[in-house]
């Protein structure tokens, strides 16, 4: 099935002007919310390892009229992780959330018997999201 970019996972207008970092926006699940966030209003800040592709979608969403930036990044690594932030705040002053749909390389395991460490692997974005309210 292919994906139809103009489908909404949030009503319009509901994230106006929320500025959402979204991880593994490459493909998949990361770039439908990408493009639904943006259809919502939101200023989207798309990140993942492969970033000829999060350009592509950005471009995507700023020729449909919406605000996009992409920026190339690996969640296995903090300070990547810590980059998007900066940037995202720096782009557009704030950041309201994050979409932390990436995934790195992991054990298979049943998701209540991971530990902690092993469920967060990118919080760099936790004291940003906390000061903007």
């Amino acid at each position: 099935m292919a994906y139809d970019p103009t489908l909404s996972i949030v009503p319009d207008g509901m994230l106006q002007d929320n500025v959402i970092i979204v991880t593994g926006a490459s493909q998949g699940i990361g770039a439908a919310a990408a493009y639904g966030f943006a259809r919502a209003g939101a200023r989207v800040v798309l990140a993942a390892r492969r970033g000829e592709l999060v350009a592509r979608h950005a471009e995507r969403i700023r020729a449909a009229g919406g605000t996009a930036v992409a920026i190339p990044s690996d969640v296995a690594d903090e300070d990547s992780c810590r980059q998007v932030v900066e940037r995202a705040v720096d782009e557009f002053g704030r950041l309201d959330g994050a979409f932390n749909n990436a995934g790195v390389d992991q054990k298979p395991a049943v998701l209540h018997e991971l530990t902690l460490d092993e469920c967060t692997t990118c919080s760099a974005s936790r004291p940003t999201v906390r000061s903007s309210g």
